[in-house]
């Protein structure tokens, strides 16, 4: 849009309302299988009707058939040409095909938005009769491989730096991540016991750079919570052999192993930084961090 590209307006304009551009695409593929098998199965009966007839059919046979033929055959043609070819086109290349055909798209839509408004609204009702909410936010929705793409074809033009799309497509694929691909094993984990004082928090920051510890009680498989250096800078220097940890820990966040990393990441969020991984048995797998 910010270049000018003919068609990118309309592209973008269409996708800001995409719930109600593809009710009205879905009501156009509709009337257009419509109308066009009604007059294609009539008229390629009638030209199979008369061989049919030449090879001793009888005339209400070969009509039957003829009509079951031309139906079949329209109806693959539609599937083929009206429906597979412009879906593989658009996959393909989205935004090229998006650029062609988004304002005719939007003006059938115009033409027909009472129509488009009063069927999406039946549906909305039908649906919410099964106890379900509508989605209506299709148009903030992107799959990662149109992403990748998009990326991609952003660097390729110059207006996302390599390096920048690079680290973008590898954050997307993380989404094919669980949290047992990205924990620490527990073998790794360093743990502090619940008897455990500040000035113990503070010795492990100095030892290892780390700045939360998991907190267990009697086991790593018994977390019942998480150390911060953080909580332990506000205890008084002196306080601290005395403070026991107990009392400055944070609650504990439980995941399990087959967590994705992007559900993780808004587990994670909201000043959560660890997570106990749990695995299938329910004992402690590993722990799972942003540091």
């Amino acid at each position: 849009v910010e270049r000018g590209e003919r068609g990118a307006s309309g592209a973008l304009k269409a996708a800001r309302n995409l719930t109600f551009q593809l009710s009205g695409a879905q009501l156009g593929i509709t009337v257009t299988n419509l109308v066009v098998g009604m007059l294609s199965e009539s008229s390629i009966a009638k030209l199979i009707a008369g061989p049919l007839e030449s090879l001793g059919v009888s005339p209400s046979a070969s009509r039957s058939v003829a009509l079951v033929i031309g139906t079949a055959l329209s109806t693959v043609f539609l599937m083929v040409v009206g429906e597979l070819v412009p879906k593989n086109w658009a996959l393909s290349s989205p935004l090229a095909v998006a650029k062609r055909v988004a304002t005719p798209q939007r003006w059938f839509s115009a033409a027909f938005r009472p129509f488009i408004t009063h069927l999406n609204n039946t549906a909305n009702r039908v649906v919410r009769v099964f106890g379900l909410e509508p989605a209506e936010e299709l148009a903030s929705a992107r799959g990662p491989q149109e992403l990748v793409a998009l990326a991609r074809h952003s660097a390729k033009e110059g207006a996302l730096e390599a390096d920048t799309a690079e680290l973008f497509v590898r954050t997307l694929n993380l989404a094919d991540l669980t949290a047992e691909n990205v924990m620490t094993p527990r073998v790794q984990v360093i743990a502090l016991d619940v008897q455990a004082t500040c000035e113990d928090v503070a010795n492990a920051t100095r030892a290892t750079g780390l700045s939360r510890f998991p907190v267990y009680h009697g086991n790593l498989d018994s977390v019942v919570g998480v150390a911060h250096i953080k909580d332990v800078v506000a205890v008084p220097a002196a306080s601290r052999p005395r403070t026991p940890v107990s009392q400055i820990m944070r609650a504990p966040l439980f995941v399990p192993e087959s967590l994705t990393v992007d559900r993780l990441l808004d587990r994670l969020s909201g000043g959560r930084t660890m997570a106990a991984v749990i695995d299938e048995y329910g004992g402690t797998a590993g722990v799972a961090t942003l540091e």
